[in-house]
Formats: structure tokens, sequence, C-alpha cells
């Protein structure tokens, strides 16, 4: 299932909801590095608000864990994936690109062939 990232910087525990621009650097960002895998069929992301919406309510929860399998599904989607991400640098909120870059930085970590990541390492934010 192709989703929609739902990425939230936290600042001084506060949610914080994108710009309509920042949304747009999210989406090119994420699709620019997808671009640069070998898939023959990669579908280019969208924003979605509803999704947005509810990474926003987990993100004012100020919780840094994964919800829990149930409770990510709905909207029309089997599963929701998430990428958590928060920091307390507000500059962040203007290079959004070094957030989703961070994300696929976790590629060498993984191993196609084995669909299995090194151990110690993690590579569900590049998996996702």
């Amino acid at each position: 299932m192709l989703l929609p990232p739902t990425v939230f910087a936290t600042q001084l525990y506060r949610s914080y909801w994108f710009t309509p621009s920042q949304q747009q650097q999210i989406i090119d960002s994420h699709n620019e590095l997808r671009r640069l895998e070998p898939a023959a069929d990669m579908q280019e992301l969208v924003w979605d608000d509803a999704l947005a919406a509810l990474a926003k309510d987990h993100a004012s929860k100020c919780d840094a864990w994964h919800r829990d399998a149930s409770e990510r599904r709905g909207h029309g989607y089997r599963y929701i994936g998430e990428n958590i991400w928060w920091s307390t640098e507000p500059f962040l909120r203007h290079d959004l690109k070094s957030v989703i870059r961070d994300f696929y930085n976790e590629k060498p970590f993984y191993d196609f062939n084995s669909l299995w990541c090194r151990p110690g390492e993690m590579c569900g934010h590049y998996t996702q």
C-alpha cells in the first residue's frame, strides 16, 4: 500500500501543522528520492489531509512510539505506516528536505534480497 507521509515535527511539546508550502516540500522530497529507486511501477505520493490530521493528533500527545497495529488502519487504508521524527529546533521547519533525507539514509542498512535490516540498525523509515 502506497501511503502519503505523515511526518510531524514538534517544538516545545506542541504539535505543528505544516503550511501548504511545507506540505509540498515534504511531498516533493519524498517523490524525488522515490524516483531514485529502480521500481518499474513506483507511484508518486500525494498529501492526504485526513492522514495528516491523524498524525497531528498523535504528535499532540507527545508520544514518541508508534501506535498499535490495530489503531493503524482506516481512512480507506488497510494499514497506515508511521514515520515519527521530532526536534526542538525551529529552523528545521524550513529544511524539511533534511528530515526526509534522514529516513532515506537508512537504505544502506536494508538488504533487498532477504528483506531484512542489518542487526542493530534501523530501516523501517526507509522501507515505509
